[in-house]
């Protein structure tokens, strides 16, 4: 017998909301360039997730490692790529 709990149920529903973003962005960056895309998500994603941590902010301090991580994902891994191959796709298209 398999028995699911409630979290099982949120991560069912996050995995397709992901996947429903990931598609709509997808299309967008037909119209869009990619680091406007990944911009705009970001700023319209800001007021959800700032309530949330506020609420949910640790009590305690937070070690230096772990806000270099967060700023490591938040620069290199969403904006700098996308910004590196919207460059070169630009640098392409521009030399025909």
């Amino acid at each position: 017998m398999v028995s699911s709990s409630h979290y099982d149920i949120l991560f069912c529903i996050a995995v397709i909301a992901a996947a429903v973003g990931y598609n709509f962005g997808a299309k967008l960056t037909k119209v869009m360039a990619a680091p406007e895309v990944i911009s705009w998500a970001l700023v319209l994603a800001m007021p959800f997730h700032f309530g949330f941590a506020i609420y949910y902010f640790p009590k305690t301090e937070i070690n230096i490692i772990s806000w270099i991580g967060f700023l490591y994902v938040a620069i290199f891994s969403q904006l700098y790529r996308d910004w590196e191959t919207d460059r070169k796709s630009t640098r392409l298209n521009s030399s025909h």
